[in-house]
């Protein structure tokens, strides 16, 4: 450890973090000491490292004085130099937005939690719905993430899998108190149409513990099918015949690319 730059050092910590976070309060004396000098990545990394820390309730009865003594004396410039990494806005995030929007639910796009400066790609806290049970389901709020395709490593049977830096932004999130709600791209990209998302928003909102009030409005195929089944038929027939002629296909808008992320979720 003693041979390690500043770079080796946030990487390790970093990693441990992710992988091991048990360990890390042990070992981070034997990494840090008072003659390394951190540049704007690792300070950045290390306030994700100090958070793994504070955060996670198995870690805080073990970390020792001497890391909280760091703590005081880095944790400024680490916030600093965190709070500087500016969110990247994709396509496929304003269309999860604008389809949140069209539930009839008030958000935040790329809110900043005040204690972590994680800035989340879409939020609904608990003035984004008329119910007493909203806020109850989730402390601080649902963080909707949008990730894309740099938010993924492929195993080697082809499988995608959250990297390092989207499950400890999730885990830093969660250990916050909010409900984070993750859109990968490849699922987005295969829902098409405003119905079609809408009911996919909804269920992914529902899995974490969002109230009822999210469900979203029955099908219009399902209202048409219902009302016109009391139609006399002939005059089903006509319609039907007539909407033929007029070639009535629908719209599938597609799901775009991916990307969504905010610049704060990797490091």
């Amino acid at each position: 450890a003693a041979d390690f730059n500043p770079q080796g050092v946030a990487n390790t910590l970093w990693a441990l973090s992710i992988l091991l976070p048990i360990v890390v309060p042990g070992v981070f004396g034997t990494f840090v000491s008072d003659g390394l000098k951190f540049g704007d990545i690792q300070l950045t990394q290390m306030h994700q490292v100090f958070l793994t820390m504070r955060l996670d309730e198995e870690l805080v009865p073990k970390v020792p004085s001497s890391v909280m003594d760091l703590l005081a004396e880095m944790g400024g410039k680490c916030e600093r130099s965190f709070k500087q990494l500016e969110p990247t806005v994709s396509r496929t995030q304003r269309e999860v937005a604008a389809t949140v929007q069209s539930m009839g639910l008030l958000l935040k796009e790329e809110a900043v939690d005040e204690e972590s400066f994680y800035s989340m790609d879409i939020l609904l806290d608990s003035d984004a719905a008329d119910a007493p049970s909203y806020a109850l389901e989730a402390k601080s709020g649902w963080a909707v993430e949008v990730n894309g395709p740099s938010h993924y490593v492929q195993t080697l049977k082809g499988e995608r899998r959250p990297n390092g830096s989207t499950l400890l932004k999730q885990r830093h999130l969660e250990g916050l108190g909010y409900a984070v709600v993750s859109i990968p791209y490849w699922e987005w990209g295969r829902v098409r149409g405003k119905q079609e998302r809408v009911e996919y928003l909804a269920s992914k909102l529902q899995l974490r513990g969002a109230p009822s009030c999210f469900l979203p409005e029955p099908r219009t195929e399902m209202k048409r099918a219902s009302s016109e089944g009391a139609r006399p038929a002939a005059e089903r027939g006509g319609a039907e015949a007539g909407e033929k002629e007029a070639g009535g296909g629908r719209s599938s808008p597609s799901g775009g690319e991916g990307g969504g992320g905010g610049m704060r979720a990797s490091v």
